[in-house]
Order: structure tokens, then sequence, then C-alpha cells
């Protein structure tokens, strides 16, 4: 519900220009996301990590369930479901953006506390990711993924590897010869996830949460 890309709350929008709908550097709040879809019945334009993670915040406080924004910093984007965050080279040492990861500066996702009971899953704090970056079950969302089972990378449990990549993936540099046979050439293993924090409760400061993840 909350991304345009499968439900259709906010749209995303990450480059200039804005002019036909609102930089997502405006919203300091979710109220008046939420008044401007009320009265337009539309998606409202546009919105970033931190605007989806804002608005699932109040929509899981809205029903009970206690929820927080958390931002990582330096966070993966691994693409292919490895739990590494992968750069490809041409034989000239070029980047092939087509064949690798990403890694954004911060990405900011919603923490959600909830009992579990499925499979591989834990009670706790959940990561709940609103922002449209990779499909999970056929749709732009992630979660729940118990915050237990990423800092132990127990499979089974809902986008717990993608979770996995974002905030504790070793990052890995290939490069192909001259006939095409890629090596690997380089592996930085601690360059992903540096700080993850959110705010204390009745504080203005900040909780550090990164041994919670890694």
């Amino acid at each position: 519900f909350c991304n345009a890309n499968s439900g259709e709350l906010v749209e995303g929008k990450w480059d200039e220009p804005y002019a036909d709908g609102t930089d997502p550097d405006f919203w300091t709040g979710s109220g008046q996301i939420f008044a401007d879809y009320l009265e337009s019945g539309t998606a409202v334009k546009y919105g970033q990590c931190w605007v989806f993670a804002g608005i699932l915040t109040t929509l899981g406080r809205t029903a009970g369930i206690p929820s927080r924004p958390v931002t990582n910093y330096e966070s993966g984007h691994d693409t292919d479901a490895n739990k590494t965050i992968d750069f490809h080279l041409d034989c000239h040492g070029r980047l092939d953006v087509s064949r690798s990861d990403t890694i954004w500066n911060f990405h900011v996702w919603t923490e959600m506390w909830m009992k579990r009971t499925a499979g591989n899953s834990f009670d706790g704090w959940q990561v709940v990711d609103a922002t449209p970056q990779e499909r999970s079950n056929g749709k732009y969302q992630c979660g729940p993924a118990s915050r237990i089972g990423v800092k132990a990378s127990v499979n089974g449990d809902y986008d717990v590897a993608f979770v996995v990549s974002e905030v504790n993936a070793p990052i890995k540099v290939w490069q192909d010869d001259e006939t095409g046979v890629e090596t690997l050439v380089s592996t930085i293993p601690d360059k992903i996830g540096i700080s993850i924090c959110t705010k204390k409760q009745e504080s203005n400061d900040l909780q550090d949460l990164t041994s919670e993840y890694k």
C-alpha cells in the first residue's frame, strides 16, 4: 500500500525534476502526505526512503504496532540475492553498471515489533521496508525480516538475505580479462552498514543499533 509500485500511497522518485509534485526533502511528517492522498485519491508525488519509512511507521503505530524508523549508513543493494555486493569491471578496469550492485550512502526502513510463528522467524524487532527496491513475492516490498535472523544470517525468513546484504555484505570486485574470463580481484569485508541507528525514545539522541544487526 505504501509505495505506488506495489500499492498507491506515495510514488517514488530519486532524481530531479520534481516540478509536477513535491521534492521528497520537503516532507517533515506523514500528516500532509495522508491528507494529500485522501484529497486526491491518487499517489502522492514524491517520496524517497525516509518518506516511505515515515509513513509506514505512522501506519504501524496507528495500528498499535510498536514502530520506528532506522537509518543504515553505507547500505548495500544486492540485486541477485547472494549476500555480497558485487562490482564488475571490464578488461580496461571500467565499471560495468549493468552487472553491478550498488551502495547507497544511507537507507531508511521501519522496524516493527512483532510476535512471529512461522518457520525460522524470531519474535521481536522486524525489518519492514516500504521503499520499492527489489520484488519479494512479486511485489516491491520487504519483510518482515527478523533482526535476530539478520544478525545470524538465517535463511528461510522473509527477505532476511536481502537485509543481510544491506547491513553486512562483503564487497567483491571482479574483473574480466581480454578473453572475457572473470576473476575476483578484491574483497572488502567491512564497508557496508558502518552505522545503524534510530532515535532514542523520549530523547533527540541517537540509539546505536549496529551491534544488533551485525
